[in-house]
């Protein structure tokens, strides 16, 4: 038996130039208060997509007033005033927290006070990732969140 090797016949339709395409994406609402700080150059405080609300990390910086330095407790407080505005703003609230991403420097001293403020703001425990960083170049503790609405 021979097989002829013949020319494939081109698709009657050929396929889409993915690069000319614009990416498929859900519409972000781009969430801003005042009742948290400014962030950084321009990036955002948080965003909401699909009625997912992804706070950016906060510190402890009180809006037009900037960073403070202060106990380990009185800084997680702020930090949790700011998420709580943040959330707020966005039709949320701290117990609609689905996720944590917690930043520490290598400070042990100060993890036991923020730890007791955690617990007391989020009881219901929502599952976090903390990471131990040698340096930051702000202050010593960073948490950013994910809520639904």
């Amino acid at each position: 038996m021979t097989q002829s090797m013949s020319e494939p016949e081109p698709p009657e339709h050929p396929p889409p130039d993915y690069h000319s395409i614009p990416p498929r994406r859900p519409p972000i609402e781009c969430i801003r208060t005042s009742a948290a700080p400014e962030p950084p150059s321009r990036s955002s405080q948080a965003f909401k997509v699909n009625g997912t609300i992804y706070v950016a990390a906060q510190i402890a910086a009180a809006p037009r007033v900037g960073f403070f330095i202060g106990p380990p407790a009185v800084t997680a407080e702020r930090i949790f005033l700011n998420i709580e505005a943040i959330l707020k703003a966005a039709g949320s609230s701290l117990d609609r927290i689905v996720k944590t991403t917690v930043y520490l420097t290598d400070c042990a001293h100060g993890v036991p006070e923020f730890e007791a403020v955690y617990q007391r703001r989020l009881p219901f425990a929502p599952p976090r990732t903390t990471v131990l960083v040698s340096k930051m170049n702000t202050p010593d503790i960073q948490m950013e969140v994910i809520a639904v609405e």
